[in-house]
């Protein structure tokens, strides 16, 4: 380890409230915490908690605002106290209007409306609180709920669905809404690129940004 020579100050390190730094990229990426920088607008979808894990809550302090959108009511009533000047929307996403199956896990960052996604928590040893019929809506139709919010564009679109990232981008015409920042979850395993996800965004005119070890950024 290099020593520091004589007057040199140590940099201060950054508090990140995303599981793997991806708000300090995210920050980076879109200038967000530089000084003067304009508060920009999100969308966050699976938004859990309002701090821990958060993509979003850096940004939230530095003065952002959007649209938190959660399945599980426990925790959108806790992000409602939390971030007043967010729009909490209480549903879950997916390609169409449907009604799915959601399994409730007593660590809430493994709930999920894929049955393969939950069997597999399960079998590492991760239990299950409830299992809830919910109704699936769009993200598009929950875009247009609340067209106020984002009239002057979406700046981020984080998307935490717990495998069911792609089809919530079906859910949405990414040729009307186009968020100039999109973040979601990926295999840690898996090559970047690879994936359903990473084809949509390419097919709609988005480039590979920025690969952590388990979220892509896909910028406009």
């Amino acid at each position: 380890m290099k020593r520091l020579k004589r007057g040199m100050k140590r940099a201060k390190p950054r508090a990140s409230y995303a599981q793997y730094a991806e708000d300090l990229v995210i920050g980076d990426v879109l200038g967000a915490f530089a000084r003067g920088a304009a508060a920009g607008t999100y969308v966050d979808v699976g938004a859990n908690e309002p701090r821990r894990f958060s993509n979003t809550w850096r940004l939230y302090r530095h003065g952002w605002s959007g649209i938190a959108v959660e399945p599980d009511s426990d925790l959108c009533r806790r992000f409602a106290r939390a971030r007043p000047r967010d729009a909490v929307v209480c549903a879950a996403l997916g390609e169409r209007e449907e009604e799915l199956v959601f399994h409730r896990f007593y660590e809430s960052a493994l709930n999920t409306l894929d049955a393969s996604m939950a069997a597999r928590a399960e079998r590492e040893g991760w239990r299950v609180m409830s299992r809830e019929p919910l109704r699936v809506r769009t993200l598009g139709s929950v875009l247009d709920e609340h067209a106020s919010r984002i009239a002057g564009g979406i700046d981020l679109l984080s998307i935490d669905a717990e495998g069911l990232d792609a089809a919530i981008l079906r859910g949405v015409d990414l040729a009307r809404h186009r968020p100039r920042l999109i973040v979601f979850e990926v295999p840690p395993e898996s090559a970047p690129a690879s994936g359903e996800s990473s084809a949509l965004l390419a097919a709609a005119g988005y480039r590979l940004r920025a690969r952590l070890f388990n979220s892509e950024m896909w910028m406009r």
